[in-house]
């Protein structure tokens, strides 16, 4: 599991919305992961099945191998494939039935963030900060165009034109 000391992105689920998680490649690994965590419930809810109302937690998800395979543009037995690996590094757990199957992330609540019913305080905190206090939003168009603005700061301060002082102390480059 992640190293808390370090900190964590809050990933809004609305990136599926956007169009680079819309495009048509396929999925890699981490991007099917992600996509998982995107996927599952964060409030309870209820899946109408065959067999009756199935009560569906917090971490869960009903779906099918199918329905993966077809999102993430992937063979149905790579779906598998990963599902077992997920399951051996035992970040999922699965019941599968004939209507679907039903995919549990461990420890889920690692990585959702409930938001505090408690009144704000001016005090410092571990947590972070749910968004902007001016009541503007930070959907996942102005988090890209951040994105990309720092990139494009990157590469100037990278660019050839501005050479690189030595290390402090007046030593020499190895």
């Amino acid at each position: 599991m992640a190293d808390k000391k370090k900190g964590y992105v809050p990933i809004y689920r609305s990136l599926q919305d956007h169009w680079l998680w819309q495009s048509q490649t396929p999925f890699d690994e981490r991007s099917a992961w992600i996509d998982l965590l995107l996927m599952v419930n964060h409030e309870k809810g209820k899946v109408n099945l065959p067999g009756g109302i199935q009560i569906i937690r917090p971490g869960q998800k009903w779906t099918s191998y199918c329905q993966l395979a077809t999102r993430w543009r992937w063979s149905r037995n790579r779906v598998k494939r990963f599902m077992k690996l997920l399951k051996s590094d035992g970040m999922i757990f699965t019941d599968e039935s004939t209507n679907g199957t039903l995919i549990t992330i461990v420890n889920y609540s690692n990585f959702s963030l409930k938001r505090s019913t408690d009144e704000p305080t001016d005090e410092p905190t571990d947590e972070p900060s749910p968004g902007p206090s001016d009541g503007s939003s930070d959907g996942p168009q102005t988090i890209m165009k951040r994105i990309i603005n720092n990139d494009k700061e990157c590469k100037r301060k990278e660019s050839p034109s501005r050479k690189p002082e030595p290390p402090a102390g007046g030593g020499e480059w190895e």
